[in-house]
């Protein structure tokens, strides 16, 4: 389920079966847009550590030359 859509009538049927089958603790936090923002903040997090990685291993890179 991608974590930056609307929830809106553009679901997939995987995506709705999920939220369907989801514990009242996950319906909570979707209604009150929170897991939203949950997963808004993974994806930022997800990118500032990709981009350190290639930052790293570009500077390993330099270093073993």
């Amino acid at each position: 389920m991608q974590g930056n859509r609307e929830l809106n009538l553009d679901l997939t049927l995987k995506e709705a079966s999920h939220m369907y089958s989801a514990n009242d603790n996950i319906k909570s936090l979707a209604q009150s847009g929170e897991l939203q923002a949950l997963h808004a903040t993974y994806s930022e997090l997800e990118e500032l550590t990709s981009t350190g990685y290639v930052q790293v291993m570009d500077q390993l890179d330099r270093v073993l030359q």
